[in-house]
């Protein structure tokens, strides 16, 4: 676009956007000073998510937002084209379980409806029978209900499942008959992460979290959970106490810890975990037939310095991915002796994940791109691993198995591969299953992929995946989505569905920086991008930025950036270092105040390991060095910025957005918008209803598309004028 009408673009722009609301003259700016370190936090009040004057300002915000992104004159069809698009495909699987009998029970969710079902299937080929529809609850109480997990009895009679309101994840417990769907126990309030059902069906345990009272902290909900065994039939008043700090002080469980208890019938032991963000397990074990003493008497089989990432229980043993390697092994750890022995040894692709079935153990390895994965098969009688060939699948995941059933369900994806579930029977060999249906309509075989190395700021070689039409011309000028995570090395991995057409329709590149701190290339790339070493995160997606624009899919006025969760931490550093590198920037239900977020946030003492301590001066050093808050500067000239959040999201409090639009909107000197978009019947993404996340993917690409000047974006003054009437 020639720089006259970008100017034009510009100011057009800038009278669309009504002024933001003013700050309450009765807040007070906060001031504090850890280990002679002094932060400035003058939007603190904001943090008091109960206080007329935050709830107003926020909504206030909210409106503003709206008000503007809805006068966007081709945001209706945007709009229109994702639902069409969503709507394309006739169902969605997003999770199955393989029960005995070959029965399976699948969360799906068809087309044109807002969340998924329940149903059970009677064989690979059997029809689906519905169990449960949270709509129910939402007709019930006028809130969005999804299902947080789905949990089947192992004689195949019940199943426990989670339900939780508007995108809060607190679920509550209720017991399905899988006969005729009706709720025969429940519900037990605050059973947020799922169950583990005794090997006779006669009971569960279950991890329950606090009931916050008059005058506790929004954290305490969390901290200090304990492990409860339900038996059917039994009033829950009465369930019984089995693992936790309260339980049993002498385990020193901590706070932030969640204390789980599994059982199996692969297993005479139970297993205690003290779950938490630390991707190093602590676990410990009590023989199963101490259920009936007066006390359980567990004791400690795992800790933190095996450095076990995960685990599968199989014939009275554990079967650990451990990084005491760079690339990572498994090893057995028999539960009666302790002994050990290595079952798969560290090679060249870096171990990802372990997976149980009845007659193998299933386990992912890293591609050597570093992107993507492929799926190993290694028999429990012994012999050697083999690759599980899936065209096609750069992204796996297996779903769960019940204790000794045979062969496994796999879904799959890739950059240019619609998601797919194919089932591998006891002999390893894969089968077509026709549960997830390919979009009609559609076709991913017009995209290209790409994966290149690119050189950050240390020469470290990182991952960029790059997603486009295959007719793309590479002058510059192409609207660009980049995207990125980094932390708990968690990996970005291939994924396509339908809707993402609304970008490539419209000529985008989809881009991926596979950034320090997720786990694409091992242990090491992981603490690469963790506390002190966090800025490698932020410097190595500059670098892929900066490729993307020398290579000319694009330039900094046509690259748009997000990332969520603790992405944000990775976005809001990136444009605080690099405003000049980016036409717009969409944090979503982002970390962008760090350091409030370990003092102040709820859910801020759980995320101590993967961020810092506050409480420790390396910790609190490494919070300053990442808070994208605490480093915005007065007249710097930002980008446009549009931070996006659920109001009731439990893992980011929504004042991090909150916080970072009202100093955004003071310092920025350059004529761009900075919006905060507000969901109020959402969370942290989980539990969305389709509704949500399909105005949520309109917004995204009519704000990126209106900054970067394209016809038909601008807001029409007027219309915004009229909506904030």
């Amino acid at each position: 676009m020639p720089m006259l009408s970008l100017i034009l673009a510009g100011q057009l722009a800038a009278a669309a956007v009504p002024p933001p609301p003013a700050t309450p003259a009765s807040v007070h700016a906060a001031t504090e000073t850890h280990f002679g370190i002094t932060v400035d936090d003058p939007d603190r009040w904001l943090e008091d998510l109960k206080s007329k004057d935050a709830q107003d300002w926020i909504r206030a915000q909210a409106d503003r937002t709206r008000s503007v992104l809805d006068a966007i004159p081709a945001r209706a069809q945007v709009l229109a084209d994702v639902e069409r698009l969503e709507k394309t495909t006739a169902s969605n699987i997003e999770a199955v379980v393989l029960m005995h009998g070959e029965r399976l029970l699948i969360q799906r969710q068809d087309a044109g409806e807002d969340v998924a079902k329940l149903y059970l299937r009677e064989g690979w080929d059997g029809e689906d029978r519905l169990l449960l529809d949270p709509e129910d609850w939402r007709k019930r109480t006028g809130k969005p209900h999804a299902m947080n997990y789905a949990d089947p009895s192992p004689d195949g009679r019940h199943v426990v499942v989670g339900l939780s309101e508007s995108g809060s994840e607190m679920a509550s417990a209720y017991v399905i008959d899988l006969a005729n769907g009706k709720v025969v126990e429940g519900p037990i309030s605050r059973v947020r992460f799922g169950i583990s059902w005794l090997p006779d069906s006669s009971g569960f345990f279950y991890n329950r979290e606090n009931e916050v009272g008059p005058g506790m902290s929004a954290a305490e909900h969390q901290l200090n959970s304990q492990a409860y065994l339900h038996l059917m039939g039994q009033d829950i008043a009465r369930d019984r106490l089995v693992f936790g700090n309260r339980y049993d002080p002498s385990l020193n469980i901590a706070p932030g810890q969640l204390p789980i208890v599994i059982a199996s019938a692969e297993s005479d032991w139970l297993i205690g975990m003290p779950a938490s963000v630390d991707s190093r397990l602590t676990l410990f074990a009590a023989p199963r037939a101490e259920l009936g003493a007066e006390r359980i008497q567990w004791r400690k089989l795992v800790t933190t310095d095996d450095q076990a990432r995960s685990f599968v229980l199989h014939d009275n043993a554990l079967y650990l991915l451990t990084a005491s390697k760079p690339n990572r092994e498994i090893k057995r750890l028999a539960l009666k002796n302790g002994k050990r022995s290595t079952v798969v040894a560290e090679g060249a692709l870096p171990l990802d994940e372990v997976y149980y079935s009845g007659n193998a153990l299933y386990y992912t390895a890293k591609t050597a791109s570093g992107v993507g994965m492929q799926l190993n098969r290694l028999p429990w009688q012994g012999g050697k691993p083999s690759v599980v060939a899936l065209p096609g699948m750069d992204s796996v995941f297996p779903y769960t198995v019940q204790d000794k059933v045979d062969g496994i369900a796999v879904g799959g994806v890739g950059w240019a591969h619609f998601p797919d579930v194919v089932r591998i029977d006891a002999e390893g060999r894969v089968h077509e299953t026709n549960l997830q249906p390919p979009p009609a309509g559609v076709d991913a075989g017009q995209l290209e992929a790409t994966i290149v190395q690119v050189p950050s700021h240390d020469g470290a070689m990182v991952p960029l995946s790059i997603v486009h039409r295959r007719d793309l011309r590479r002058d510059g000028n192409n609207p660009t989505f980049l995207q990125g995570y980094g932390a708990y090395g968690i990996s970005t991995n291939p994924a396509l569905v339908p809707a993402h057409f609304a970008y490539f329709d419209r000529g985008f590149v989809r881009a991926f920086c596979h950034v320090r701190g997720g786990g694409e290339k091992g242990e090491a790339w992981y603490r690469g991008g963790y506390q002190e070493t966090k800025a490698n995160t932020w410097k190595d997606f500059i670098a892929c930025a900066e490729y993307l624009v020398r290579e000319k899919y694009t330039s900094p006025s046509r690259l748009g950036i997000s990332g969520g969760s603790a992405g944000g931490i990775l976005i809001g550093n990136a444009l605080i270092e690099r405003p000049d590198l980016f036409g717009a920037a969409m944090p979503q239900v982002g970390v962008l105040d760090s350091i409030g977020a370990a003092l102040r946030d709820p859910n801020g003492p759980v995320n101590w390991p993967e961020f810092g301590d506050p409480n420790s001066e390396s910790g609190f050093k490494s919070l300053v060095g990442m808070s994208a808050y605490q480093k915005v500067h007065d007249g710097t000239p930002f980008p446009a910025v549009m931070l996006s959040h659920g109001f009731n999201d439990p893992r980011v409090a929504v004042w991090h957005s909150a916080k970072m639009a009202a100093r955004l909107q003071r310092a920025s000197s350059s004529d761009k918008p900075v919006l905060l978009n507000i969901d109020y019947d959402s969370g942290h993404g989980v539990g969305s209803t389709q509704s949500s996340v399909n105005r949520e993917r309109a917004d995204l690409i009519s704000f990126m598309l209106w900054q970067f000047g394209v016809d038909g974006y601008a807001p029409k003054p007027a219309e915004v004028r009229q909506a904030a009437k």
